[in-house]
């Protein structure tokens, strides 16, 4: 012990999950008392007597009687009596003191076990071990706490045990004798055993994976966070999410897109660099994330599928067996939490590829990482984001400050001012253009969508406040049912998403410089003062001056047709004339009369 007593107490350590304390050599006084034991064994065989006849598999005087507990350590004892010091006892050697004990069906699946080619004798005492803890809470029968109840000297090379153990295991599970729950090895009893099977024997669909990757990628790790709120200029980008090659919002695909590809996908193995990041430049771009092929998580989704497909078919049609398809209910519900956990180490350690090259993203989590790659996607292919600087204030009161403003005056508004997006501004306006000329309908709502995706990308409020500012200026106007909408009421129209879904824009018709030139300087001679600046308020104040002269015109009519004055014919000619320069709704028809 002097010399190997720290390689003994690591060769003997259990792993965290394990509850109970079970004791490893001390000292050397220690050692002395208990070799070729481990001080462990004294608790642990206790705790399996007790768990086995609690269970049913043995008689009840396994737990009580100390003569069963003295012949299971002399039997262990006997077994080594000739051989070398050094030599220690694992947990396997006491089995056989319990052979007589032990129900007849766990007796024939160990005898059979050692009947078959495919299982060697160390599978057998690897399946003894595994019965041994099959009913004791304090230790799990994880791979590492196998590796420790089955040392069998101090020497042992723990690295050559465990790949000898992960064979047995493989072979046990293989020939139905164990179930693998997570990082836990469980022995089976026979109804155990029927359903396993049963279990292994569902069919399941490879969409049936996909969907349950999906579903834990997309609901549960992300959350169903299926839209991205650029930080920018705080626009929500709906995402397109895809899992080997399968929609999860429809075929449709958004301005953001991202693909998931897993081994699951029957082409995974052809997803090699130059093809995930070609593909992730196809059309507007898509990030492309490749999971790495880990067969063990996704062997649990298998296993989980298949459960939950077996479950809902024997659900209420198996009361005898409705304790053990609870149990396995349990247990998948379990598995779930285990996957859930796997895939989103998977999803953080993925390749990233996005616009035709490999990304190396940074996050401590998934969801921060995607968020730089969204970011960095918008940034690299909404080419006129820039074209809009957000609005530093409320910007729904600056919307209805400027649609109830008399004129762009009265607000200070110049669309050729840098903090009014002038370039934007006229984005917006050519397009109302085209729409017009080519006798095309559009809405608010059309609006919104167009300049909301690629190659924009603007804020949708930001886009409204545009509109205002336009309408404000005279360039367009809205219709609701083929009337105009006063910008004054306007409001509720634009912010509602329904109402400007119904509600027309059309461009203005605008004056050229020449003609307006000209209209000021018959406004100076006709009304003798300066017209106002711009061709809407100039429109205004003509429509008031000559509506006034109507209504004295209207008042000598009325006199002239008593016969007692002079001048009838010509004052309804002026009546006429006038009635046609007021009765124009637009500032453009209203200038060219004007000037006729």
């Amino acid at each position: 012990y002097d010399e190997k007593g720290d390689i003994l107490r690591n060769q003997l350590a259990f792993d965290s999950s394990t509850k109970a304390e079970l004791a490893n050599y001390k000292d050397a006084t220690s050692f002395i008392h208990s070799y070729p034991f481990v001080p462990y064994h004294y608790k642990l065989v206790q705790d399996i007597f007790a768990g086995l006849s609690k269970s049913g598999a043995a008689g009840m005087h396994m737990a009580r009687g100390e003569r069963s507990l003295l012949d299971a350590f002399q039997s262990a004892a006997q077994i080594i009596a000739d051989k070398e010091v050094g030599v220690l006892i694992p947990l396997h050697y006491f089995y056989n003191s319990i052979d007589n004990f032990l129900d007849t069906a766990v007796k024939r699946d160990v005898l059979q076990a050692a009947e078959k080619e495919s299982i060697s004798d160390f599978g057998v005492n690897i399946l003894k071990t595994l019965f041994l803890v099959r009913y004791v809470d304090a230790i799990k029968s994880t791979l590492d706490n196998l590796v420790t109840l089955c040392v069998s000297k101090v020497d042992e090379d723990r690295l050559a045990l465990r790949r000898e153990i992960e064979q047995a295991l493989n072979s046990l599970e293989q020939n139905l004798l164990i179930a693998r729950q997570g990082d836990e090895y469980i022995f089976l009893t026979n109804e155990e055993k029927e359903i396993e099977n049963e279990i292994r024997e569902t069919e399941i669909e490879l969409s049936d994976e996909t969907n349950k990757l999906s579903n834990i990628i997309f609901d549960e790790i992300l959350r169903r966070q299926n839209i991205y709120r650029y930080p920018e200029n705080k626009q929500d980008f709906p995402v397109s999410r895809f899992c080997n090659g399968i929609p999860r919002d429809g075929s449709q695909e958004n301005d953001l897109v991202v693909k998931i590809i897993s081994p699951i996908d029957p082409n995974y193995s052809e997803y090699e660099t130059a093809v995930c990041a070609n593909q992730s430049s196809d059309g507007n771009g898509s990030i492309i994330i490749k999971l790495a092929d880990t067969t063990k998580v996704f062997d649990e989704i298998i296993t989980f599928v298949k459960t939950d497909k077996f479950l809902r078919r024997a659900s209420g049609n198996r009361p005898e067996q409705q304790q053990l398809l609870n149990q396995k209910g349990a247990e998948n519900q379990k598995r779930n939490g285990r996957i859930k956990l796997e895939v989103e180490e998977l999803l953080k350690d993925a390749e990233f590829y996005a616009l035709g090259s490999e990304q190396n993203p940074r996050g401590s989590s998934i969801t921060t990482i995607l968020d730089v790659t969204y970011k960095y996607v918008i940034e690299n292919t909404f080419s006129k984001l820039k074209l809009v600087k957000p609005f530093p204030g409320d910007i729904r009161r600056e919307i209805q400050n400027t649609l109830i403003a008399d004129d762009v005056g009265q607000i200070g508004l110049d669309l050729k001012a840098e903090e009014v997006n002038p370039i934007a501004s006229l984005e917006v306006e050519k397009h109302i253009t085209l729409a017009d000329d080519t006798s095309r309908t559009i809405t608010a709502e059309d609006i919104v969508k167009r300049f909301s995706k690629r190659p924009f990308g603007w804020n949708d409020e930001e886009i409204l406040l545009t509109m205002s500012r336009l309408a404000l200026s005279n360039k367009i106007n809205f219709q609701m049912r083929q009337q105009d909408v006063p910008l004054r009421s306007a409001y509720d129209n634009l912010i509602q998403v329904r109402k400007r879904a119904e509600m027309r824009v059309r461009r203005i018709k605008q004056q050229s410089d020449a003609n307006l030139k000209r209209a000021a300087k018959l406004f100076k001679d006709f009304f003798g003062k300066n017209a106002p600046d711009s061709e809407k308020e100039l429109f205004n104040v003509a429509l008031e001056n000559l509506s006034k002269m109507k209504v004295k015109l209207d008042g000598f009519s009325n006199k002239a047709s008593t016969g007692k004055y002079p001048g009838g014919k010509e004052i309804d000619q002026g009546i006429v004339l006038l009635a046609g320069l007021t009765e124009q709704q637009s500032s453009f028809s209203f200038i060219e009369l004007f000037l006729s």
